[in-house]
């Protein structure tokens, strides 16, 4: 299985490492998180959760590749969840790529099939199914990343300060 993070540009395209860790079931929407964002340093990406979007709209899990490419990736635990959750379309504007992610035992039928797919755990992700890249556009990839850096910069130092002692 060819990864789409990994081709365009004239790059050659690289096979999606599996994961050799055990994925077992997860009890929350943040030991997801935590699996995908696994997933993400090992495809080379940087993270965060819950970053707020120019739309106002706050992304699950927000990737950032070496090349300035988002992912999105949209955390569901429940059939339920994914059923009454209307708003995930308006985070495509705001990615190359979009993913659900699901635990172990969610029922992988009723996801979408034009987004892409991830089975998480605590520990570690895999990609189902790759992500059907649509490019955003320039200005809105140069605010982006301005506000992920400001988000991380600001989540970083207060880490800092939280050791620190202040």
């Amino acid at each position: 299985m060819q990864h789409s993070l990994f081709s365009s540009d004239g790059i050659a395209e690289q096979k999606l490492p599996h994961s050799t860790k055990a994925i077992g079931l997860p009890s929350n929407a943040t030991e997801v998180a935590n699996g995908v964002r696994n997933l993400f340093y090992d495809l080379g990406y940087s993270s965060i959760t819950e970053m707020r979007l120019a739309s106002g709209r706050r992304a699950d899990v927000v990737g950032l590749d070496r090349r300035g490419r988002f992912s999105i990736v949209e955390i569901k635990t429940s059939r339920a969840d994914l059923r009454s959750d209307h708003k995930w379309f308006e985070y495509r504007d705001f990615c190359d790529d979009f993913y659900f992610a699901v635990p172990v035992d969610f029922p992988l039928q009723i996801v979408p099939n034009d987004t892409g797919l991830i089975v998480a755990d605590r520990f570690a992700g895999e990609i189902i199914r790759s992500s059907t890249r649509c490019p955003m556009p320039s200005a809105r990839r140069s605010r982006q990343i301005m506000q992920f850096a400001r988000t991380a910069g600001v989540r970083l130092w207060k880490r800092e300060r939280h050791f620190a002692g202040f």
